[in-house]
């Protein structure tokens, strides 16, 4: 946004996930620097919208998990690729929960109609995991990444409740 006052509201929140879709995870990968491990797979154990729309189900240890593709925050509850003065380093490629995020300057229908190609993706892979979930028998996560057609490279899942350690 360009009235953004840098309060980073939506880069320190951890009960706000910033769920990746598949175009994000490659745009992010391609522009990041420095390269690092900021994105994993995370359980989500709270069963609301964010889980019917984001969280897909693997087997994982044995069990049915729900997870997503997101952003892991440091120890602090910190995005990775927020820097000193509360500036995004990928802020040309953030992710679409980033760009919407509802703060003080309020999202535009400039900022909206701007970004309409990724709301459009974001809307087909909601559906897209709310197909897999509705099927889902036994999967682990590279039958889901098979099923949307995307390979992100990602095994482990790596964080509980956003934040490490919580």
């Amino acid at each position: 946004m360009k009235n953004c006052t840098r309060c980073a509201d939506c880069c320190t929140n951890p009960n706000m996930p910033i769920a990746l879709y598949p175009n994000e995870i490659v745009r992010i990968k391609r522009n990041a620097k420095p390269k690092g491990e900021w994105i994993g797979l995370m359980l989500y154990g709270k069963n609301n919208i964010f889980s019917k729309s984001y969280c897909f189900k693997i087997r994982h240890e044995g069990k049915t998990r729900k997870v997503y593709f997101g952003i892991i925050y440091n120890a602090q509850g910190r995005c990775p690729f927020l820097k000193g003065r509360n500036q995004c380093r990928i802020y040309m490629h953030r992710p679409t929960g980033c760009r919407s995020f509802y703060c003080k300057d309020r999202l535009t229908m400039q900022d909206i109609n701007k970004d309409q190609k990724r709301y459009r993706e974001q809307a087909q892979y909601i559906l897209k995991v709310r197909e897999w979930n509705r099927h889902f028998t036994n999967g682990a996560i590279r039958d889901f990444e098979e099923f949307i057609g995307f390979k992100s490279g990602i095994r482990a899942v790596r964080t509980k409740n956003f934040v490490k350690g919580r």
